[in-house]
């Protein structure tokens, strides 16, 4: 493959998912989910481009809206990833995100850089987005703010350690992000005999999320004592296989290991 295809296929790897949140493909996903039209994709396809005109003819109400804010299509944060399970099969909806507040265009009209204020503007984005029960990637952001989705990962890196939290993001809240330094702490925590509770307040996570958080992990013990591949425990779960692999080398590292602290 040569680097001009190489570049391409990349792209395509990490932006391609973004053209499935669609108001069409959710639709789609709510036929074929809860209306029997599993087997009739193509009917489904009609009827939804016909309900898409209606709707278009309406539009939504510009009213809603206020200066410097846009909409944008998050996922929904009830709907976690399984095995499978792509983008155009995943819960959406549009939310409305503020670009600029008054008090951050007031800070620039005073001199500050607009660069200086993107790792408090990517944070405020994930915030909003979680109090619409909806959540952002870094893909999301960078697209939001014409920027890299390294740069993005990189800044969002930077707010969590000044501030001591972690941001609400499709990575962190839906375990997709490359590392679980938090999980692997909180799960540490669990095998130390600490209570959800306990462990909920040192990490400054929600009790819930810390409780599917063990709850997910000790699913899977059976499965990797057993020794059973990735590929069959993420169908039998429903989880990413990234997941999975993320819990196996937890189990590595805790129950393999002679040394677990």
């Amino acid at each position: 493959m040569n680097k001009t295809a190489a570049s391409r296929s990349y792209a395509k790897m990490i932006y391609g998912p973004s053209q499935k949140k669609t108001l069409h493909n959710l639709l789609k996903r709510e036929l074929v989910l809860n209306f029997g039209f599993e087997n009739k994709l193509k009917i489904a396809d009609v009827l939804i481009e016909s309900m898409l005109d209606i709707i278009n003819t309406y539009g939504r109400e510009t009213e809603q809206m206020k200066a410097h804010q846009i909409l944008w299509p998050a996922v929904d944060k009830d709907d976690f990833p399984g095995y499978g399970k792509s983008m155009d099969k995943t819960k959406h909806k549009l939310i409305v995100l503020t670009l600029w507040t008054d008090a951050e265009l007031n800070k620039i009209v005073n001199g500050l850089s607009p660069k200086a204020l993107l790792k408090d503007r990517i944070a405020r984005f994930c915030q909003e987005a979680y109090a619409q029960d909806t959540l952002l990637s870094m893909v999301d952001i960078a697209l939001i703010l014409n920027i890299s989705p390294s740069y993005a990962v990189k800044l969002r890196i930077q707010w969590e350690k000044e501030h001591d939290q972690i941001l609400k993001t499709r990575g962190s809240y839906h375990d997709l992000g490359m590392t679980l330094t938090h999980k692997r702490q909180i799960i540490k925590d669990h095998l130390k005999g600490l209570m959800p509770s306990e462990i909920a307040r040192k990490h400054k996570h929600e009790p819930s999320s810390v409780d599917r958080y063990i709850g997910d992990f000790e699913r899977t013990l059976p499965f990797f004592q057993e020794n059973q591949s990735d590929a069959k425990i993420a169908f039998y779960t429903r989880m990413s296989e990234h997941l999975v692999r993320e819990y196996r080398k937890l189990y590595q590292e805790f129950y393999l290991s002679d040394s677990s602290d």
